[in-house]
């Protein structure tokens, strides 16, 4: 295991979920709402489709 590429990817999720919270903070619930549940189904059809 390279430290220096898992110090990167640390860092990558500390920021990342920084932002990400600050942004989630900011939209209203039913939008945020509509992201999550479009998030949800084009994952499900990518498992779906995926065989």
């Amino acid at each position: 295991m390279d430290i220096r590429i898992a110090a990167f990817i640390c860092l990558g999720f500390l920021l990342g979920s920084l932002l990400g919270a600050r942004v989630a903070t900011q939209l209203p619930n039913l939008l945020l709402g509509r992201i999550f549940g479009g998030a949800t189904v084009l994952i499900g059809l990518r498992m779906l489709l995926a065989r």
